[in-house]
């Protein structure tokens, strides 16, 4: 509907349109006068007529809101260098709303967050399946009724290991000629205990060939795979030796082998240490006799001079053994040697 003041000649005139806000409204008069809204002003003079026409257009309903999300937000606290997992290792979470309605698993590195929109009252868990070995964990939820969009932040806490150390020694010969064994002892130390660790030896595969790694010569689990041996050692509360073989393949002035201990505590190291591979040179080839000559056989295919003395030398002691066998007078017989 529309209502108007008074009409006074040479004084101001308000029209007003009432009605519902789903429609937008603008006018236009016959005096050019136009514009939007549900109000006009007008001046008119005496006498004077003016048709204004409202015009409505439907407006529809704007959208309903976007559902509330929730986010989880991974966080690592690291209390002592070295206590924390590498950087990029994974924590599993479980998100269960609805009683099992929705039951998502995702995974997430320090830093890293996972959001996904959750209807209106909806009541959420989030609960970290895999901790790697967390010394603490802290965040998790239950029973988390969602209204408004949410945020999760679930932190894992890591202690140093109290008193692990690692050492590496080269213990074969060095240098190593290329075809032997090389062989290093790494010492673990497990302080306060490890627990679910491993040994992870790292080598250039140009020059080293991993053969095995033992404790006590009972030998370990290993998979090798670009370079990186990854040995299991289980559970220690004592001081641990690994010995770790392997074939010399190349010469080298020195290549670098190194080795790393992780566990649930997280990793111990690295250390390592170095050999030099040499190539051993074999003896000497034989060199021939001469030719020609000068050696045994000549170049025309008899004696050469070497083999001429050598002939008159097994002559004459022939000759000599032959008069001692006749009994005659060691006198006569050096006479005939010497005349011989």
């Amino acid at each position: 509907s529309v209502s108007s003041s008074a009409v006074v000649p040479d004084e101001p005139v308000t029209a007003t349109e009432s009605g519902s806000n789903a429609y937008s409204s603008s006018y236009s008069c016959t005096n050019e006068q136009a514009g939007s809204g549900r109000t006009i002003v007008l001046t008119l003079d005496p006498g004077e007529q003016v048709t204004c026409t409202f015009t409505n257009i439907f407006l529809p309903p704007p959208p309903p809101p976007p559902p509330p999300t929730i986010t989880v937000i991974k966080v690592v606290e690291e209390l002592g260098e070295g206590a924390a997992p590498p950087v990029g290792t994974l924590f599993e979470f479980l998100l269960s709303c609805n009683n099992g309605a929705i039951s998502q698993l995702f995974s997430l590195a320090d830093g890293e967050s996972y959001t996904r929109p959750i209807g209106i009252g909806s009541t959420c868990s989030v609960d970290e399946t895999n901790t790697q070995g967390a010394d603490s964990v802290s965040g998790e939820v239950s029973d988390l009724q969602i209204f408004s969009n949410t945020t999760v932040t679930v932190t894992n806490t890591y202690q140093p290991v109290l008193g692990a150390e690692i050492s590496k020694q080269l213990t074969s010969v060095n240098p190593t000629p290329v075809g032997s064994t090389v062989m290093f002892e790494v010492t673990i130390t497990p302080g306060s205990g490890l627990t679910n660790a491993t040994l992870v030896d790292t080598f250039d595969a140009q020059y080293l060939q991993f053969d095995g790694a033992s404790i006590g010569g009972s030998a370990l689990s290993c998979s090798v795979a670009d370079g990186v041996a990854t040995c299991a050692l289980g559970d220690l509360s004592d001081t641990t030796v690994v010995t770790t073989t392997f074939t010399a393949l190349a010469a080298t002035d020195e290549t670098v082998n190194t080795a790393e201990a992780t566990s649930d505590s997280g990793p111990i190291g690295p250390v390592s240490d170095v050999v030099t591979i040499i190539q051993v040179v074999g003896p000497p080839p034989i060199t021939p006799p001469p030719s020609g000559n000068a050696g045994l056989v000549g170049a025309d295919g008899g004696l050469g001079s070497l083999g001429q003395v050598l002939l008159a030398v097994a002559a004459a002691g022939f000759a000599l053994t032959g008069r001692m066998l006749t009994g005659r007078p060691l006198s006569a017989r050096r006479r005939e040697v010497s005349a011989g």
